[in-house]
């Protein structure tokens, strides 16, 4: 958390602080594992500085990730709506009055900077995703970028998880860049390890490639298919994640005459046995912020194919 403005860091808060962390969900997505690997990773700290931290979830939805039990964790049930989610909040912050509001993701990144402005409390928001690109095949994607533009300049400060990420905000959205400390993932390599030692007993009997992420249109799981299917490999293709595409991939992988070598095999909490007993690793994702699936088989020594995402 180095970095952060001297008046909201938080290595200078005085005890018996404390400070809210919000983001949509804790589903099976990499900023629900990397906020979650915060909290944890800031354990020692947070308990030594008596800050009391609280995680807000806004959706009630199954959790896949786990947050570490020094954190008081409060689910509202929004239901992916901004403005039940706004109005959640900021009842919340109302009655709670935090010290600092912590965001990851884009709807509670907004809710979260206006709720913090009004309440006259420090908001550190946290830019998972290319903007731009994230937003670019949605309907209704040109709102959202509005509202990217309208509120995020006015956030106490912003962290982008990359470079990349910090330079679409700063040009396309007029985020000052005096606000942004670009904060990269962190990765444990030897927790990694230990966890793909572990012994799962659904891996494809022939070699294989894998994929991860959410079934949904950013990560294009779509082209992996029909890319796989004029490939001359002879190996097969494993896909970790679950989402509303599933059905659809389902579907598509009968077409195209691949469903024998192709395994969907939904989420899975440790997803790194699948990883390491891969020959390699596939990404092909129309967007990406700072992709964990890519740098976590890099720390295990397999080789990445990706999209210029």
């Amino acid at each position: 958390m180095r970095g952060l403005k001297r008046n909201i860091e938080i290595s200078t808060l005085p005890g018996n602080k404390s400070i809210a962390f919000v983001i949509n969900s804790l589903e099976g997505g990499g900023a629900e594992r990397v906020i979650c690997n915060l909290l944890d990773i800031m354990t020692d700290i947070f308990s030594a500085r008596r800050l009391k931290v609280r995680l807000i979830l806004l959706d009630k939805l199954p959790e896949q990730q786990k947050c570490p039990h020094y954190v008081e964790k409060v689910t509202f049930d929004s239901r992916g709506k901004l403005l039940n989610s706004f109005f959640s909040l900021n009842q919340w912050v109302k009655n709670n009055r935090p010290d600092l509001l912590v965001s990851f993701l884009t709807r509670s990144n907004i809710i979260s900077t206006i709720i913090g402005r009004r309440n006259n409390i420090p908001t550190i928001i946290s830019e998972r995703v290319n903007t731009t690109s994230h937003f670019s095949a949605s309907k209704l994607g040109f709102v959202s970028r509005a509202m990217v533009r309208m509120v995020y300049p006015k956030a106490s400060l912003v962290v982008p998880v990359s470079q990349g990420v910090m330079r679409d905000l700063v040009d396309n959205y007029q985020v000052p860049k005096s606000k942004c400390r670009v904060m990269y993932n962190a990765y444990d390599q030897v927790s990694l390890l230990e966890k793909a030692n572990c012994v799962v007993t659904d891996l494809p009997k022939n070699n294989y490639i894998v994929g991860i992420g959410r079934l949904v249109p950013n990560k294009n799981f779509s082209l992996l298919l029909n890319a796989f299917a004029i490939s001359n490999s002879q190996r097969d293709l494993v896909i970790l994640g679950r989402g509303p595409e599933m059905s659809a991939l389902n579907a598509l992988s009968v077409n195209l005459n691949i469903d024998k070598r192709v395994h969907l095999l939904g989420f899975k909490e440790n997803p790194y046995p699948y990883i390491s007993n891969a020959d390699y690793l596939i990404s092909s994702s129309n967007a990406e912020g700072f992709p964990n699936g890519i740098v976590e088989a890099m720390c295990l020594g397999k080789p990445v194919i990706a999209t210029n995402c």
